[in-house]
C-alpha cells in the first residue's frame, strides 16, 4: 500500500523524464550586443597643425570590423581597419569640408557617427617687431624707447619685457620703456628684452 501524496517507483521516472525533457527544449542564447560607434570628430583645423580623429567601435557580431569614409577631406589619411582619420591642412585647403561621415561594419550590420563638417582656418600670422634701442644714458637724464610693432589685420598687440631696469617705467600697450637713472643706479643692466604678441 502507498500514502497519498508519495508517487510510486514509476511515477518519480516519468516525473524525471519529463523535466529533463523541458530543460532540453529551452536552451540558453547569447545574443551579440548592436555595433555600435562613437567619438566627438573636431571640428576645426589650422594650416600647418596636424588634425586626428580616432572612433572607437563596440558590439557587433565579433568578426573584424571595416571603417569607411564619406566626403574625405583631401588633406588627410584614413585607414580602414582602425577609422583614424588625420592630416596637416595647407593654405590651399582653407574653408569648409562638409559632410564626413565615418561607418563601420562587421559584415552583418553597420554603424555611422553623425556626419560633421571641419572648417580649417588659416594659420595666425606671428607680429614683428623692430627698433634700435640707446645702449647708454647718463645717470639724471632721461631715457626712452618704442619699438615698431605689426600683427595681423584686426589684432590687439601686447608687449612685454625681461629684465627692466628698476628705475625704468613700461607699457605694455605700446612697449615704451623710459625712466630717468640717478646716480645711485649706475651699472649695466644685461639681458633686458622687449617682446611682443598678439591676443
Amino acid at each position: 500500500m502507498h500514502n497519498i501524496g508519495q508517487p510510486n517507483a514509476l511515477v518519480r521516472r516519468a516525473l524525471f523524464f519529463f523535466l529533463a525533457a523541458v530543460a532540453a527544449a529551452f536552451p540558453l542564447v547569447v545574443i551579440a550586443s548592436p555595433l555600435t560607434v562613437s567619438g566627438t570628430p573636431p571640428t576645426s583645423a589650422v594650416v600647418g597643425k596636424p588634425y586626428y580623429f580616432n572612433p572607437v567601435a563596440s558590439g557587433g557580431n565579433g568578426k573584424t570590423l571595416k571603417w569607411s569614409i564619406l566626403h574625405e577631406p583631401l588633406w588627410t589619411g584614413f585607414q580602414t581597419t582602425s577609422g583614424y582619420l588625420n592630416g596637416t591642412p595647407t593654405a590651399q585647403y582653407v574653408g569648409n569640408v562638409i559632410g564626413v561621415t565615418i561607418s563601420v561594419t562587421d559584415g552583418t550590420t553597420t554603424a555611422s557617427l553623425p556626419s560633421f563638417n571641419i572648417h580649417v582656418a588659416a594659420a595666425a600670422t606671428a607680429p614683428t617687431i623692430s627698433g634700435q634701442p640707446a645702449t647708454s644714458v647718463v645717470a639724471g637724464h632721461a631715457y626712452a624707447f618704442t619699438p615698431t610693432a605689426k600683427g595681423p589685420a584686426g589684432s590687439t598687440l601686447s608687449f612685454s619685457i625681461a629684465h627692466k631696469p628698476s628705475w625704468a617705467s613700461f607699457s605694455i600697450a605700446t612697449g615704451k620703456l623710459s625712466g630717468t637713472p640717478t646716480s645711485a643706479e649706475e651699472g649695466t643692466y644685461s639681458d633686458i628684452i622687449i617682446s611682443v604678441s598678439t591676443g
